[in-house]
């Protein structure tokens, strides 16, 4: 029987088998998921660190965050076919958080100092715009991804966010009958929850993957 080489191989085929390449890769480094983990409260010190007032510490969390998120995609990843894809990914996501990190250090403080409420109220705004930009850097990710990814994309959002808006629900359920007491600055933790829940489902479900 003639073997068919990978250029003869139909564009699904070769794009499934290349995420099937990836997966075993990471299967051959199980501490990838303790780095992503690592980055993620790394950015979560960062931003308390800058509301609280250490501005230097909090850059330095934020820098090494975004700089783990970036090493990690440029060492984990051995696909040939997304390659142009996750090259775009890196760019876009290091440039969006960049942004991220120099509002928060220099114009989210000087929500404090004025005394104009629309002013107060679009300072407060603009830290939402480069998180929209990493939002849309995902999600042309994904987009760009083949068949397998997708469903493991997929099947990771849907844990991701059932998880978190069971645990917002009896939260919200707590603190409407005053059994603990926060201000609104918790809702400051609910996307980076949703992304630890993501990324941690999403390595569950490759493991999965591998083992059927």
């Amino acid at each position: 029987m003639q073997k068919t080489s990978a250029s003869d191989r139909p564009p699904a085929l070769r794009k499934t088998e290349s995420s099937s390449v990836a997966i075993a890769a990471n299967q051959r480094s199980p501490w990838r998921r303790w780095l992503l983990l690592l980055a993620f409260v790394l950015m979560g010190v960062g931003v308390v660190c800058v509301e609280s007032g250490g501005r230097i510490a909090g850059m330095g969390a934020l820098c090494a965050a975004v700089g783990m998120f970036f090493w990690i995609g440029y060492v984990m990843n051995p696909r040939e076919y997304v390659r142009a894809v996750d090259r775009r990914y890196k760019r876009e996501f290091t440039a969006a958080m960049t942004a991220y990190v120099l509002m928060m250090l220099f114009v989210w403080p000087l929500a404090a100092q004025t005394q104009l409420l629309w002013v107060k109220a679009l300072i407060a705004l603009l830290p939402v715009v480069p998180i929209a930009l990493v939002i849309r850097a995902m999600v042309r990710f994904v987009l760009g991804s083949d068949e397998l990814q997708r469903r493991l994309h997929l099947e990771a959002l849907a844990l991701a966010t059932g998880v978190i808006g069971l645990l917002s629900m009896a939260l919200g359920f707590q603190i409407a009958a005053k059994v603990i007491a926060l201000d609104g600055t918790i809702l400051f933790w609910v996307y980076p929850g949703l992304c630890v829940v993501y990324g941690t489902a999403h390595c569950w479900a490759e493991r999965r993957y591998r083992a059927e």
